[in-house]
């Protein structure tokens, strides 16, 4: 009983921290744009340089095109980004989470679970009223919200990370502290979530946990010839090392999950970095 309680503990003590997190770099985003006041050609002006290019893409995908699959050409087979040149901008900007992004939307505005609340905001005597509209059917609102629950999830599986290397529950706590109070240093996704960092740094850390547990495997010695005069080597100066033994021989079958966690890991890294 408490080897199944102990990692659900882990996992509800994770989903806590990701959902905090994902509220604080959320209300720090609010606080510095002011983001729910922002007509929605203020919010999409709010992203500033390259951030507003990978936005557009999103949008183009989403909300522009009549279906996701033009959508979705139109942007492998692009001539306004570097016209009159003919390019495939999902490669050269790395959009994959523009597209998944965009096909969830489609998906859950499709069977009406998106849902907006419109305002008139008064911006003053010398302005003109502006519609402002919340809630996730808002393009600019689904966009960012879904980079603050990935980078919400960053910090529970820092805490996970933690908890593994030190075998303890207050490891994972303390790693969680120690971002928190350099989290000015470590990211900043409350000021640019459509950087591709904010999608690729998640994945990194995830990455380093996977890394971290196939090297700490106790059984990754396998019997290739290879590995055995690399171990026969170190043998000479470590006799406690027997390469044969049963503990040492990983199964074909847990190598191959190890290898899928693996390539799983770095591809969900890379595909997003620019």
């Amino acid at each position: 009983l408490f080897s199944l309680g102990y990692p659900l503990i882990l996992l509800i003590i994770a989903l806590v921290i990701s959902y905090l997190h994902f509220s604080y770099i959320y209300e720090l985003f609010e606080n510095d744009k002011r983001f729910s006041h922002l007509s929605t050609l203020e919010r999409e002006l709010s992203f500033r340089t390259e951030m507003g290019l990978y936005y557009s893409y999103f949008k183009q995908i989403a909300i522009d095109s009549t279906s996701f699959i033009q959508g979705f050409l139109s942007i492998i087979s692009d001539n306004r980004t570097e016209a009159p040149t003919t390019i495939n901008v999902l490669e050269r900007f790395n959009l994959y989470p523009e597209v998944l992004i965009s096909l969830i939307y489609r998906l859950m505005n499709s069977q009406g679970m998106l849902t907006e609340v419109c305002y008139q905001i008064d911006r003053g005597e010398t302005m003109t009223p502006v519609l402002s509209c919340e809630g996730h059917k808002e393009p600019t609102y689904f966009y960012v919200t879904s980079v603050f629950i990935l980078n919400g999830l960053l910090l529970g599986i820092l805490f996970l990370f933690g908890t593994y290397l030190s075998k303890s529950i207050l490891g994972g706590i303390i790693t969680t502290f120690a971002y928190v109070f350099n989290h000015g240093e470590a990211t900043r996704v409350m000021w640019t979530p459509p950087l591709r960092e904010s999608f690729s740094f998640p994945f990194h850390v995830l990455q380093l946990f996977v890394v971290t547990y196939v090297l700490q495997q106790q059984q990754t010695l396998t019997n290739t010839n290879a590995i055995k005069s690399f171990i026969g080597y170190i043998k000479k100066h470590d006799q406690s090392i027997d390469i044969d033994s049963p503990q040492n021989l990983i199964s074909y079958r847990h190598k191959i999950k190890l290898l899928l966690l693996l390539i799983g890991s770095t591809i969900l890294y890379m595909l997003p970095w620019q």
